[in-house]
């Protein structure tokens, strides 16, 4: 109902507009510009040092220092002040202050009269030593409507209770206490909990800042842990590939020596070959079997080397001729870790099937990686 009350009083006092037709005390349309009371509820308030045009739109010096929260109307109606909330932090140290009607500018924003901004000529520094606007109507929680009309008696009389008013109310009394009094409440008991409210305000407010110091060091040692744990993991990681490099540089042996050397078979096995299998006969839908005659070394170097169950094994690193410029044998590529302890072995042609399918080389021996790593090391 105030609200509805002083949005009705704010769009008479702000706009003088032509009414477009009258019947009785009733008015059914409005032209012309208007401003409702309700477009001020809630805006923003500004201050500006410097004269304020108030047809250029915001200016770049303006502070932004509240919110206009209500309206003061007098008896006849007109707008004598506006109550704007300034300060405060998350909702707690807010304080209200009055700002006469006559010293705020509406700035145009748009083409329509909702569209301004407002602003009081002054500094931020005069809204924050202004006096906090003083209201027992608010903390008692009495309607404007139900004052009774002996105001200004000394005696206002409201639901049973009798509220210090005019000549005889005590100027140095606390707002909040003499509402509370006017409730039924003892002058010893009200003066308590106002104090008490007043401890708890500035109790709330104190934790409030510890908290959010508290948390500003708990996200600050929470990074410095994420960045000491990553630290750690990439010096973890590159020891761990340390060691494996190390390993295999280990792990090398001359594969001669015991169970690692085959006996040569036959007269088709090789020094450091024997013992592996003739060429599979593998057959791959979409591929045929050809012979190395039928290719250039360029088709066949770099081409993955696979085993019976299509495992990779290695891959083709190197081609040998022969005497007579033919090719002879050729240097498989087997094992090894990220390009670590990989190991050159030497394999007749003769061992090897080569599958030649559409832009695609697979070369297939009797063996597995195991068995391949087992054969004396190719030393070129």
């Amino acid at each position: 109902m105030k609200t509805l009350f002083a949005s009705t009083a704010v769009a008479l006092a702000l706009a003088v507009p032509a009414i477009a037709q009258e019947t009785g005390p009733f008015v059914s349309s409005i032209e012309g510009d208007s401003t409702r009371g309700s477009d001020l509820m809630g805006s923003r308030l500004y201050v500006s040092e410097t004269e304020v045009d108030t047809m250029a739109g915001q200016g770049q010096d303006w502070n932004d220092v509240g919110e206009i929260s209500d309206i003061i109307l007098s008896n006849s109606g007109e707008i004598d002040a506006v109550l704007v909330d300034i300060g405060g932090f998350l909702g707690i140290g807010e304080r209200t202050v009055a700002v006469n009607m006559d010293d705020l500018q509406f700035v145009s924003d748009g083409a329509e009269a909702s569209e301004f901004f407002i602003v009081m000529q002054g500094s931020q520094a005069d809204l924050e030593n202004a006096p906090e606007f003083q209201d027992p109507m608010s903390a008692s929680g009495l309607e404007t409507g139900a004052m009774n009309a002996t105001q200004g008696t000394g005696m206002d009389t409201q639901a049973g209770s009798t509220l210090m008013t005019g000549d005889n109310a005590d100027p140095n009394m606390d707002p909040e206490e003499s509402a509370l009094i006017a409730d039924g409440m003892e002058p010893e008991e009200a003066r308590d909990a106002v104090n008490t409210a007043e401890t708890e305000t500035e109790d709330a407010m104190q934790n409030a800042e510890t908290e959010l110091a508290e948390a500003g060091n708990e996200a600050e040692n929470a990074v410095e842990n994420a960045e000491a744990e990553l630290a750690e993991a990439g010096n973890e990681a590159e020891a761990t590939m340390d060691n494996a490099a190390a390993e295999l540089t280990e792990g090398e042996t001359d594969m001669a020596e015991g169970d690692a050397t085959m006996a040569p078979e036959g007269d088709a096995a090789m020094t450091g070959t024997a013992g592996l299998m003739p060429a599979p006969m593998m057959e791959r839908e979409g591929y045929q079997s050809v012979g190395y005659d039928q290719l250039t070394a360029d088709d066949v170097t770099g081409a993955a080397v696979y085993g019976p169950d299509d495992e990779r094994v290695g891959e083709i690193g190197e081609l040998l001729m022969s005497d007579d410029g033919k090719l002879d044998n050729a240097i498989v590529d087997v094992g090894g870790f990220l390009g670590l302890g990989e190991k050159q072995v030497e394999v007749p042609f003769d061992n090897l099937q080569i599958l030649q399918g559409d832009n695609d080389m697979r070369i297939y021996i009797d063996a597995t990686e195991e068995q391949l790593e087992s054969l004396p090391e190719y030393e070129g």
